[in-house]
């Protein structure tokens, strides 16, 4: 999300943030132009309708993203956190597929694929400040557990960088 929020912010686009109440200083100060609480604000109070929808923690419906869209606006769902029985995380993905094709909104999923042209645009954008790693810590291999208990839960503002 962190990096999302750069991205967006680099490439001139105004950015809504849908975040946890801990961590709206941090995307503002990463160049959101407003964030949201997700756990007390409505999507329909955060001014849209919207142009693009990333949609990374996967906790709202499929319908309510697209009511928050322009009539031709595009959501984009990054994986999958939360689903039914049988197709898990990724049911929400699923269904967005199979509406994209009654609709002039266009609804769809990704799953990055790493190459090295990428990874050195985002070393160039690290380089020229326009992306910054966002890291909550850095700890031990002591902390470890700890570390992914904090991701687990949300709880946490960034990345944890492990050092032996």
């Amino acid at each position: 999300g962190t990096s999302a929020v750069q991205l967006a912010a680099h490439a001139g686009a105004e950015v809504t943030a849908v975040c946890s109440a801990s961590k709206l200083d941090l995307v503002t100060g990463l160049g959101a132009h407003a964030a949201y609480d997700y756990r007390t604000s409505e999507l329909s109070a955060m001014g849209g309708p919207f142009d693009l929808i990333v949609d990374i923690a996967g906790n709202r419906k499929l319908r309510a993203l697209r009511s928050a869209l322009t009539p031709t606006g595009r959501l984009v769902i990054i994986g999958g956190e939360s689903g039914g029985h049988f197709l898990g995380g990724i049911q929400r993905n699923l269904w967005a597929s199979l509406a994209n094709g009654f609709t002039r909104q266009e609804l769809g999923w990704m799953f990055s694929e790493t190459t090295s042209q990428g990874c050195a645009r985002l070393a160039e954008l690290v380089a020229e400040g326009g992306l910054r790693p966002a890291i909550d810590r850095v700890a031990g291999l002591d902390d470890l557990a700890a570390a992914l208990m904090d991701m687990r839960r949300g709880a946490l503002r960034g990345q944890v960088v492990i050092e032996p």
